[in-house]
């Protein structure tokens, strides 16, 4: 039988009593029965010892690739832990949260002896980020690493992922900046993991990385004690923008100026009879048999880096568009400010050679499908052009056609 318990009277309350001396809520009332026996796990609270990480030598990013994009292999060795969190920062960022902590201590390095310099001058504290960028960016990869391996600068880093890479998820693997490179050797999936981190790379500049090992408890190792990476390049490469076709026409330029003077002189003849009766069509675009003309635009501010143009071609509507698929024309000539240069791959350094490229080349007869790519040098190329249709012009008595 429970017992039922009234609430404290006025007289105990005035003695300094509890309201609810039986931790009842002030409610009374009849009792619960006491809970089962619960087992209580005891958590490992212990950190894990931060991952051994592997950085390729040089330490550079790929060539960004046509969609702007450069590529770093991040790799470490397996260790205890079950994951790892990678950690990235820009440069800029790191710099300036090393700045920011240098206003109370400057140190005695560089940038350290120009902050001195500046207080000598008459600056007062706190200096102004912008001024001793240079000075960072002119100090040794060591001491850069050394700068982004300090502990007040960790809150410049921030997860690349949202969550812990499982170690049996990233085995070791080549990527992009690797591909080509005989020094990383052949991949070791038994001991080594990988992550191809993808990097804006239309922004060339440094970055630096940290990993955090992550156990099967959720213990994660001090990222703020462990090493960053040396400052990774991403590298500035000119790759051009896609060349834009503006015109394309069976025959050739020529061909145009003879078939227009060839009109003026029919139509005066169909006015004058008394006149000598103009040559056939076919006697001007015969001499311009299986000839295709492609003209194509491109930004006055690439013309200077462009270093020349590929033209593909394909008779296979299907295969339009996919330069490895199509045929790439060869031993053409390519036309830049009016000066003919040899190759379908040319030279063009004038800046004032304008926006318009042209090309003719000898097809043969039938319709095809083209497109342009253009060389930014170091075979670096630009996504290709759109595709065009066009039909070469037929042999001597045939008809000009054009898609």
């Amino acid at each position: 039988m429970s017992k039922s318990f009234p609430g404290p009277t006025a007289d105990w309350l005035k003695k300094g009593g509890s309201a609810d001396p039986l931790g009842l809520g002030g409610v009374a009332g009849n009792e619960g029965k006491p809970p089962g026996i619960q087992t209580v796990f005891r958590v490992r609270r212990q950190q894990p010892e931060p991952p051994k990480a592997l950085w390729p030598d040089p330490a550079v990013a790929s060539v960004r690739d046509g969609d702007g994009r450069s590529f770093l292999t991040v790799r470490w060795e397996k260790g205890a832990g079950a994951a790892v969190r990678i950690y990235r920062a820009a440069a800029d960022a790191v710099y300036q949260a090393d700045f920011q902590q240098r206003q109370a201590d400057a140190g005695g390095d560089a940038v350290g002896q120009w902050m001195a310099a500046q207080v000598k001058a008459g600056k007062t504290l706190p200096l102004p980020f912008a001024g001793v960028r240079t000075v960072y960016e002119k100090l040794s990869p060591k001491a850069q690493q050394d700068i982004a391996s300090a502990a007040h600068v960790a809150v410049a880093f921030s997860a690349v992922h949202a969550s812990p890479l499982a170690v049996a998820a990233c085995p070791d693997t080549k990527g992009p900046d690797l591909a080509a490179s005989a020094s990383a050797g052949e991949p070791k999936p038994d001991s080594v993991c990988a992550y191809v981190d993808v990097l804006p790379g239309r922004v060339p500049g440094y970055y630096f990385y940290r990993l955090q090992a992550v156990d099967a408890a959720g213990n994660c190792s001090n990222l703020e004690g462990s090493a960053a990476s040396p400052p990774v390049q991403v590298p500035d490469v000119f790759v051009p923008s896609a060349p834009v076709i503006v015109e394309a026409y069976a025959g050739t330029p020529e061909m145009r100026k003879e078939l227009a003077e060839l009109r003026q002189a029919q139509q005066a003849w169909e006015k004058d009879n008394s006149k000598p009766k103009p040559k056939p069509d076919w006697e001007v675009t015969g001499k311009y048999a299986g000839m295709v003309t492609l003209v194509w635009a491109v930004p006055e501010r690439e013309t200077e880096k462009i270093a020349g143009w590929r033209v593909y071609r394909t008779e296979d509507r299907a295969k339009a568009g996919a330069v490895d698929l199509m045929q790439l024309v060869p031993g053409e000539k390519v036309k830049w400010k009016g000066e003919l240069l040899p190759g379908a791959w040319t030279v063009a350094n004038d800046k004032s050679a304008g926006l318009n490229c042209s090309w003719t080349g000898v097809v043969g007869a039938g319709s095809a499908w083209y497109c342009v790519v253009a060389g930014g040098g170091e075979q670096r190329y630009s996504l290709a052009s759109g595709v065009v249709a066009v039909g070469a012009v037929a042999p001597a008595g045939g008809k000009v056609g054009v898609s």
